[in-house]
């Protein structure tokens, strides 16, 4: 009995996968194909040594988490905006969090 466990043990593993190369590469196309969209946004109609607040939320309630420079360019975002106390608030990415969108451009 303690040969056969033994020898059970010393069978080697064999992994596979049930795709064929040609299903595997589809799979990782489509994975490659469905990232979230990225939008960019220089900061606008901010006077020189003031900065545009970034928010927890999309509205004046919540509270700042970061601020971009008057003369902030290129700010990624996932392209997401929401309308709450009557403005367009922009989903930035880094830094991440909300910010009014008057004071946003989109240039990407």
């Amino acid at each position: 009995m303690k040969i056969l466990k033994a020898a059970a043990l010393a069978a080697p593993l064999v992994t596979f996968s049930m795709l064929a190369p040609a299903q595997a590469d589809a799979s990782t196309a489509t994975s490659a194909a469905s990232a979230p969209p990225v939008c960019y946004y220089d900061v606008v109609h901010v006077q020189p040594g003031h900065y545009l607040n970034v928010r927890f939320g999309p509205g004046l309630h919540y509270r700042i988490v970061a601020r971009l420079r008057y003369n902030a360019k290129h700010v990624p975002s996932d392209c997401k905006t929401h309308r709450a106390d009557h403005r367009t608030w922009v989903h930035l990415t880094h830094p991440m969090g909300w910010s009014d969108g008057h004071y946003l451009k989109r240039v990407h």
